[in-house]
């Protein structure tokens, strides 16, 4: 089985030193993320919930079907990139796992949404959810949060055989051509109403 990519760091790299060591490996694929800023806001680690605070860091979640590196660099465009003159500029990457994708033979919506859209309703379940920050930005501690990811992508990380219909793979009807006079006659196999009929039950329950 072909290995997935996944990166997790707690303390997070700054977006720009992340993408020139592994932008070759994360094109066209399925991320989930998690990225935070440097602002003192948001990386102040609080160790326990208090009466009005939650314990843990800032983090937002997103996921990409196709374009996680211009998703995180469009992050920079907004809030720079890190420079040491200035500390609290720039993003950091904490977290990124890619999932697999549909094959031909699969039906279903992606996983890497179901992860995502799961994740988020246990964090507004746990009140992780920071006032005023959108619906992506939740406040926890990154290693309780990289637990709760991986026991969602474990529980629901796979999809659902594609049903192949008897039409895709027999013949129903074919023409035969008579070599002297180019007439063609139309054949049907023997049991070409019993399969037309079967192919509409299954579209009825369909």
């Amino acid at each position: 089985m072909r290995r997935l990519y996944m990166y997790q760091n707690s303390q997070g790299v700054q977006v720009r030193d992340f993408l020139e060591a592994n932008e070759a490996r994360l094109k066209d694929k399925h991320f989930l993320y998690v990225v935070g800023t440097n602002l003192e806001e948001d990386t102040y680690l609080r160790r326990r919930n208090t009466r009005g605070s939650k314990d843990g860091i800032n983090v937002k979640i997103g996921m990409s079907l196709s374009g996680v590196t211009a998703r995180l660099k469009s992050y920079t465009h907004m809030s720079s990139n890190f420079d040491p003159r200035f500390p609290q500029s720039g993003i950091r990457v904490l977290f990124l796992k890619q999932f697999p994708r549909r094959t031909s033979g699969e039906t279903g919506s992606s996983i890497v949404a179901r992860v995502e859209t799961r994740l988020k309703q246990i964090l507004r379940e746990m009140d992780r959810s920071v006032d005023g920050r959108g619906s992506e930005v939740f406040r926890i501690q990154p290693e309780e949060l990289f637990q709760i990811i991986e026991d969602i992508g474990n529980a629901d990380a796979s999809y659902e055989p594609r049903r192949q219909s008897e039409r895709f793979g027999k013949t129903l009807l074919w023409m035969i051509t008579d070599s002297d006079t180019g007439k063609q006659t139309m054949m049907f196999a023997e049991d070409y109403d019993e399969v037309l009929m079967r192919f509409a039950e299954d579209y009825d329950e369909a």
